[in-house]
């Protein structure tokens, strides 16, 4: 019984190491199938400041600048600067499974984040930024108006502020935000962690980076704060499914 019992051990282990090298091989294999296809860095540079490149860009960016200053235009709110990041790169991968992309060899993407002072109650300027048609904050019904309690919306906000953050049966509501397609509206709101600082732009890739705070490059949310007492937050292009995401692309196989 020891022996067969032996035997049967060795049988397991032999298979395990056996499955082990296969999936060791598979790795290699993609991995080096992802790394082969596709034009190298030197190529890729040069598409991602081609015509075609910076037409998408360019339309982008007029579209992005263009809900910012829509925002600007609200009585209560002073825009105090905007974090902006262009960057195209090859899609992630993984050891095992190769690119998290694999149509893909270049991925262009667009984001920026509107710092603004609150001047006013924040109470009134929510229904201003709703009438200035920014986006369709939330969920609506089929009269066009916004769902009780579904977060997202300036009813849901509003509701927050007058129950005291809690639903009628008094359990704790969860942080107001103004959510639509690719377009997030934050905002300070106690006793939730504050907006927070703009992160620091990234080392720039191999590939193409564009990154900076405009107009002034010193820019704060803590100075803002300090002037405003409330800062906002206006975040665009940061859902994966957002149009300023992969705005521009390039074909593994040309």
């Amino acid at each position: 019984m020891a022996g067969l019992e032996w035997r049967r051990t060795g049988t397991r282990q032999w298979r395990g190491a056996r499955a082990c090298g296969v999936l060791l091989s598979l790795a290699l294999l993609v991995s080096t199938a992802a790394c082969s296809q596709g034009p190298d860095d030197q190529e890729l540079r040069s598409l991602a400041v081609s015509d075609e490149a910076q037409a998408r860009r360019a339309k982008q960016e007029r579209k992005l600048q263009a809900l910012v200053d829509r925002l600007r235009s609200v009585t209560g709110l002073d825009h105090a600067f905007t974090r902006f990041s262009d960057d195209c790169a090859r899609p992630g991968s993984q050891a095992l499974w190769g690119s998290d992309d694999p149509e893909h060899s270049l991925v262009c993407d667009m984001e920026a984040v509107a710092y603004f002072g609150v001047r006013d109650d924040i109470v009134d300027v929510l229904p201003r930024i709703r009438a200035a048609s920014i986006a369709k904050w939330g969920q609506q019904d089929q009269n066009g108006e916004d769902v009780p309690y579904a977060g997202g919306s300036v009813r849901y906000a509003l509701d927050y502020y007058r129950n005291h953050g809690k639903y009628p049966d008094g359990r704790p509501m969860p942080k107001p935000e103004l959510e639509a397609d690719g377009l997030t509206v934050t905002w300070d709101v106690a006793p939730y962690a504050p907006v927070e600082e703009a992160p620091a732009c990234p080392s720039p890739g191999p590939l193409y980076l564009r990154c900076g705070i405009t107009p002034d490059a010193t820019a704060t949310v803590r100075a803002v704060r300090a002037k405003y007492g409330t800062v906002l937050a206006f975040n665009i292009g940061q859902n994966a499914y957002s149009s300023w995401r992969g705005y521009y692309t390039v074909p593994r196989k040309r």
